[in-house]
C-alpha cells in the first residue's frame, strides 16, 4: 500500500507508531503488513504521524490525501 511508500520516505519506524497505537511493535507490524485490521482510528494517528516526520524534515508532504489513497493497494 501507499502507505508503506510513505512511511519509508518520512523514515518512521515501528516503535513511535506502536506507542501513539498504544500496541507492541509486533501488534503494529502484523497491523502495518495486513495480518491485523487497523482501526480507522489508527489509520488517522498514522496519517498525522506520517505529516507530522516529513514536516520535521523538510519532505514534501501531501496533508490532504486522503485515508484511502494512503492506504490503497499500489499498482
Amino acid at each position: 500500500p501507499n502507505v508503506e511508500a510513505e512511511r519509508t520516505r518520512a523514515g518512521l519506524t515501528l516503535d513511535p507508531i506502536a506507542s501513539a497505537w498504544g500496541v507492541s511493535v509486533p501488534t503494529a507490524s502484523l497491523k502495518l503488513n495486513g495480518k491485523a485490521p487497523i482501526t480507522f482510528k489508527e489509520a488517522k494517528i498514522l496519517k498525522d504521524l506520517i505529516v507530522e516526520e516529513k514536516t520535521k524534515k523538510n519532505i514534501s508532504v501531501n496533508i490532504d490525501m486522503s485515508l484511502e489513497v494512503l492506504f490503497e493497494e499500489a499498482v
